[in-house]
């Protein structure tokens, strides 16, 4: 297998975001499952033929029903990070596999950030969105984007960053979550500054009474046994 070959080597997984170049060329699936790409985020912002995105209020259309089942079949992965409310349950009762979110994390402890920081937006996760991904036997990725963390007009910590993790152990999360970061490109908060910061996080969850293997899962087991179960 492709992954037992290359799993003791630096290796990366192709990811689209926002099916949005895809137009209304199912076939194009098929060209990006050849050129390596393995995750697909639906949609980004607003609406496109596939369905709306987290600042819109409209679900998948018809055309985006038939992507998913064509991922499906192709063997790339769901990603539900962006989704509106609306496209997120016509992906659960369309899609047969797992499905993860990369980069959302929980709307229960902030519930804002769009794009241009004006309006108000649901981009962070539900928790019903969460536990349905759990129970698929999905990963929902922390994201480290600042206006996914807490309030944009204060100073964001490395604790505002726990209260998420925090929130998703609550909820059964604990061979869930993991990091989904955004580092390409989005704003990170000082506390963190780069990926060297995801140390200090774990650093802290240590402090405050999180195991070595709970920390290792968020760190990396859990999105690396989702690969291993889904990818090889």
């Amino acid at each position: 297998m492709e992954y037992e070959q290359n799993k003791h080597k630096n290796c990366a997984f192709l990811s689209v975001e926002g099916g949005r170049l895809l137009s209304d060329d199912i076939s194009r699936l098929e060209v990006l499952y050849k050129s390596g790409v393995r995750f697909l985020t639906l949609v980004w912002n607003k609406i496109c033929k596939i369905g709306g995105a987290f600042d819109s209020d409209m679900g998948l259309t018809g055309f985006g029903k038939e992507i998913v089942k064509k991922c499906e079949e192709l063997g790339i992965i769901i990603d539900l990070s962006h989704s509106s409310d609306k496209s997120v349950p016509d992906v659960f009762e369309t899609a047969t596999k797992p499905i993860i979110a990369s980069h959302s994390s929980s709307r229960t402890i902030i519930n804002n950030c769009c794009p241009d920081k004006k309006t108000l937006a649901k981009r962070n996760l539900s928790d019903e969105a969460f536990i349905e991904i759990k129970r698929r036997g999905g990963i929902v990725g922390i994201s480290l984007c600042r206006g996914h963390i807490a309030d944009e007009n204060g100073p964001i910590t490395i604790k505002d960053i726990i209260k998420h993790i925090d929130y998703y152990m609550s909820l059964g999360g604990e061979n869930t979550v993991c990091f989904g970061c955004d580092f390409d490109g989005a704003e990170v908060p000082e506390a963190v500054g780069d990926i060297t910061g995801v140390m200090k996080i774990c650093g802290e969850l240590k402090k405050i009474g999180y195991n070595d293997t709970l920390i290792e899962n968020i760190m990396y087991k859990n999105a690396d046994n989702f690969i291993l179960r889904n990818l090889s």
